[in-house]
């Protein structure tokens, strides 16, 4: 049998940084080279990985001429985790890598170009995440808590992490001791945590159910760490409070709108509360809804757009394929008196029959749209806002590729125009950035695109 020698080292120059954290290099035969942590400016020690028709991919072995945006970063599995690839690349020079990504994908993959490009908007960097989802490996008998690897075939053990907020910052160990005494801690794979301002909650996945010891530690787990537990067996219809009566759920505040929001310990939020509060306000800054207009909050969640801007006199139609989120965006509007102003419905918009809830065009008053879609993006959504005469629209995303995508086939095949262009520092150090993109009807003379303006 033959054995394949492993490729020596070499050196590289690398020209740029991607904004999932490689070094961009060239080899000696001009192909394109993706060195793993490497930083724009530095030259290197790679060694080859394995190649690609049109790339190749590298690990960094060395760093012979660092680069001065190059820092220490502070957490221990920075490298091996997958969750935060930027840490080791300052601040500012991460803003300027994800802004150039989103503008590069628009441009190359849309033929798109915002006519303004409007300054992004930061906040905290560290302890900013209040929802994250904790994997549990107990492979060789030892609980190993924690996220995914950057190669994802493993888990990168944590003790705890320094951008969850302090209420689940301690969690990832506190969850590994737990699992060490269960009953079966093979049968417990996740556990998913949660803070709103004043509750935290931790959702512990279970493939069987946990016996009466297993309920009696997790009681005092909840004790302990401040926690509301809730066990799930199945899907998220199974979802049942540990405690018997149920805690109340936890909820945030969007104080600029004198509005609280509940949520369920499953139901979907933004994770960075001050970037999600200047996403919200910026919604309603661009949206300006008054009491003529009709808003469509496709993607609603638990109202967190439909309740501003409902606040502002609109009448407000949320969409949202998850029951739990509408009935948590229905409670929200009663308690705050806007339920005569919106109006919540389960549908499934990836499918023609969610389509069914859509309301028939509008005779007088406008009509815009604030879509907020997964990752996956709008898809086979979008031909339908032309149907329903939509005017204008703000599309929330945090893929660039998919709004890309999106931003094309609104601009060349639906009539719109990208009016402008807001960048939301909603995850620092991960590759992941929050885009609105705000697009108009075309009207005769416009262009597709327009002039940039410098990054701010």
């Amino acid at each position: 049998m033959k054995v394949r020698r492993p490729e020596p080292s070499f050196l590289a120059l690398v020209t740029d940084t991607t904004a999932g954290g490689d070094g961009v290099a060239r080899g000696a035969d001009g192909k394109v080279i993706f060195v793993r942590g490497a930083l724009a400016g530095e030259i290197v020690q790679a060694r080859p990985l394995r190649g690609r028709r049109r790339y190749a991919e590298a690990a960094l072995e060395a760093i012979v001429v660092p680069s001065a945006a190059r820092l220490p970063p502070p957490c221990p599995v920075a490298g091996r985790c997958a969750g935060c690839c930027l840490q080791h690349l300052a601040g500012s020079a991460q803003l300027r890598t994800k802004e150039a990504e989103v503008l590069g994908l628009l441009a190359r993959l849309g033929g798109v170009h915002p006519g303004r490009l409007e300054p992004t908007v930061t906040g905290p960097v560290w302890h900013y995440r209040r929802r994250a989802r904790l994997s549990v490996d107990v492979r060789g008998g030892v609980p190993r808590v924690g996220f995914h690897t950057s190669g994802g075939r493993g888990i990168a053990a944590i003790d705890a992490c320094p951008v969850l907020v302090p209420p689940l910052h301690p969690l990832p160990r506190a969850v590994a001791e737990f699992v060490a005494e269960a009953s079966r801690p093979e049968r417990i794979p996740q556990v998913e945590i949660a803070a709103g301002d004043e509750r935290a909650t931790a959702v512990f996945r279970f493939l069987t159910p946990p016996d009466d010891a297993d309920r009696r530690r997790l009681a005092a787990f909840g004790t302990t760490y401040g926690l509301d537990v809730y066990l799930q067996e199945g899907g998220p219809e199974t979802l049942c409070a540990l405690a018997d009566p149920p805690p109340p759920y936890p909820d945030y505040a969007l104080a600029a709108h004198d509005l609280r929001l509940t949520f369920s310990p499953l139901d979907f939020v933004q994770v960075n509360a001050m970037i999600n509060a200047a996403l919200v306000d910026h919604a309603v800054r661009t949206l300006d809804p008054t009491s003529d207009d009709e808003i469509l909050d496709l993607y609603c969640g638990i109202g967190n757009f439909a309740l501003p801007l409902a606040r502002r006199g609109s009448r407000v139609i949320g969409l949202e394929l998850s029951p739990s989120a509408i009935a948590c965006a229905t409670e929200n509007a009663r308690r705050h008196g806007l339920d005569n102003r919106t109006r919540f419905h389960v549908a499934d918009l990836t499918r023609p029959e969610g389509w069914q809830a859509l309301p028939p065009p509008r005779r007088g008053g406008r009509r815009s749209v604030l879509l907020d879609p997964p990752r996956s993006g709008a898809g086979t959504l979008l031909p339908r806002l032309g149907e329903l005469g939509v005017e204008r629209l703000l599309y929330v995303s945090c893929r660039p590729a998919t709004l890309a995508r999106d931003a094309a086939a609104l601009v060349h095949e639906h009539g719109f125009r990208l009016d402008t262009l807001r960048l939301f520092d909603m995850f620092p150090h991960t590759e992941h950035i929050e885009a609105a993109a705000f697009f108009v009807r075309a009207r005769p003379g416009d262009g597709i695109g327009g002039r940039v303006d410098p990054l701010q």
